[in-house]
């Protein structure tokens, strides 16, 4: 059994506010002899499969985790419904998690509706493995995301006026 630092049992292992930028200290995890970890896995485990714009990397320090630019996918809405225009005159609608997801086709957002809970967290999953044969261990840690409504409401709108834009053209 590998020794973390941070230690996973720390819950949260970072707390961050959902328009906030960040990157964390290295998380490291060292065999029973103190030897680092030659590599690292990174699994997002929930409560969404992915974070778009969040950013790992990994080198002599450790695995590290960053957000360089503020996203809204740290607090992403429930979910997002949109319309399609179709050929025939008629519409198709379709529904996403985040703003990114939403098709450049679609040329009207219907609903949008808002996380309300006052914080999310994000459950992580590192795999460090370790030189010569020696194994594997692997932790969860805790992201704590508090609520920040500006970049959903912002994208929204961006959403909203961009399609708005070009049905007028």
């Amino acid at each position: 059994m590998a020794t973390w630092t941070p230690d996973p049992a720390i819950i949260p292992w970072l707390e961050v506010v959902a328009n906030a930028t960040f990157v964390a200290a290295p998380i490291v995890a060292a065999d029973e002899n103190g030897t680092p970890a030659s590599h690292y896995d990174f699994e997002i485990v929930g409560p969404r499969p992915k974070i778009i714009g969040l950013q790992v990397s990994q080198d002599e320090a450790g695995l590290v985790i960053a957000v360089p630019q503020v996203i809204t996918g740290l607090f992403p809405p429930v979910e997002i419904e949109y319309q399609i225009p179709l050929a025939d005159g008629g519409r198709q609608t379709g529904t996403c998690l985040d703003f990114p997801e939403i098709p450049a086709a679609a040329d009207e957002i219907i609903r949008f509706t808002p996380r309300k809970a006052p914080t999310l967290d994000w459950t992580f999953r590192v795999t460090a493995y370790f030189a010569q044969g020696k194994g594997s261990d692997s932790a969860e840690f805790i992201l704590r995301v508090r609520a920040d409504w500006t970049p959903g409401r912002d994208a929204l709108k961006e959403a909203v006026d961009a399609r708005r834009h070009q049905v007028r053209q």
